[in-house]
């Protein structure tokens, strides 16, 4: 434990990164956040195993889905595989100007989303050449004129083969923050991989 702890402590990174992850963080996740400054996507949402394609659609929430907090540890039952969708709708006072990106950071294995019916990116693949996007930071830029003033929703298509999980984070957020995001995630794991 000793030596584990010294290798993280020399120079002084940890303490850098750990700051530079708070203060990140705290920039991110404020308590009333406001599309200029990220939507923060946490909490409810709504679940359905199974796979229909109308359900990336834009539209109110749909009757027989369950709710489900994320991010969480598992979504599904253990050991199951399979499609299941996630939606979440959404109220904006008005139409963020500028580039925005859905960030959810990570989930097992392969997903697509869309912001209201339009598709904005996917990790991994699906059989029946499945290849899992468990370890990848997920941030889709949103086209421009996506996302409007009053109800947007949101939908992401999971494929799950044994675990099914989202770590987080889960975000709307400026392009730039995004970015900042993803960065910090890639040092974090790159410093913990150099301890290891």
């Amino acid at each position: 434990m000793g030596r584990w702890f010294s290798r993280i402590n020399n120079n002084g990174r940890w303490l850098a990164l750990a700051v530079l992850a708070s203060l990140t963080l705290q920039c991110l996740w404020s308590e009333n956040p406001i599309p200029s400054q990220g939507l923060d996507l946490r909490g409810s949402w709504l679940l359905h195993s199974g796979d229909n394609l109308a359900w990336a659609a834009k539209g109110p929430d749909l009757p027989g889905w369950e709710p489900v907090g994320l991010p969480t540890k598992q979504l599904m039952p253990a050991g199951s595989k399979g499609w299941f969708w996630l939606r979440r709708n959404l109220d904006l006072a008005s139409i963020p100007q500028g580039a925005y990106s859905m960030v959810i950071g990570e989930l097992m294995n392969a997903d697509q989303v869309w912001v209201n019916g339009e598709f904005v990116g996917s990790t991994g693949s699906p059989p029946p050449r499945l290849r899992s996007g468990w370890n990848q930071f997920r941030s889709y830029t949103i086209p421009e004129g996506t996302l409007q003033a009053g109800s947007n929703t949101v939908a992401i298509r999971v494929w799950h083969d044994s675990e099914s999980w989202i770590s987080g984070p889960l975000a709307i957020l400026p392009e730039e923050q995004a970015g900042w995001q993803a960065m910090v995630n890639d040092i974090l794991r790159i410093e913990l991989i150099k301890v290891m």
